[in-house]
This record gives C-alpha cells, structure tokens and sequence, in this order.
C-alpha cells in the first residue's frame, strides 16, 4: 500500500466519523429540544449504521457471502424497524377512552 492510498483512506475514515459525529450531535439536540420524533431518530440511527459498515468496515470490498450476510441482516434491520414505525403510529380501538372514563367507575374497578 502507498502512501497516497493511505492517505485516501485516512481521508474517507475521517469523513465518515464527521458524519457520524454531526448525526449524532443532530440526534442528541433534537433529544435535548424536546423533540420527540423516534422515526426521525430512528433513520438517523440507522443512516449512521450504513456509514459505519461501508467505510469503517470495508463491506464494500468484501465477498459475496459476506454481502449476502449483510443484506440479510439489513433487512431483518428494516422489517423491525418498519414493524417499530407501525405500532407507534397506530392504537388499539377504544384505548381513547381509557383516560375518560367516571370517576365512580375508576374507583370501582380498583375496589376489584
């Protein structure tokens, strides 16, 4: 290896972590703001993750069965992550009115 492609991958490394660094300093002030979008939170997460494989991790120059491996994960990765989207986005049927209910009625199912 010469000294001018370790110096580009030096370069690509450093990069990378600036990314990773201002993505996570995003995450971190829109959790100091109040902000509590855990999609949003989440696709940083995950963009950070792709970061840190393709250039800390050289997948890129990998395999095809290490590929294969990490695409798989990728999309197990996804389907949780779709399947944690959904059902924070949607509610059971009636659950709204769990909070109005009488006072007589809230304090006769906790006499049971």
């Amino acid at each position: 290896m010469d000294a001018a492609e370790i110096q580009n991958r030096t370069r690509a490394h450093l990069i990378a972590f600036a990314a990773v660094l201002a993505m996570a300093l995003v995450a971190g002030g829109l959790a100091m703001a109040g902000v509590s979008n855990v999609d949003l939170v989440l696709a940083i997460a995950a963009v950070q993750g792709v970061i840190v494989l393709t250039a800390m991790m050289h997948a890129r120059s990998d395999g095809p069965w290490v590929r294969g491996v990490l695409f798989f994960a990728a999309l197990f990765v996804a389907v949780l992550f779709g399947a944690l989207v959904l059902g924070h986005r949607s509610t059971i049927t009636g659950t709204e009115r769990l909070n109005s209910a009488p006072a007589a009625v809230a304090a006769d199912s906790e006499a049971h």
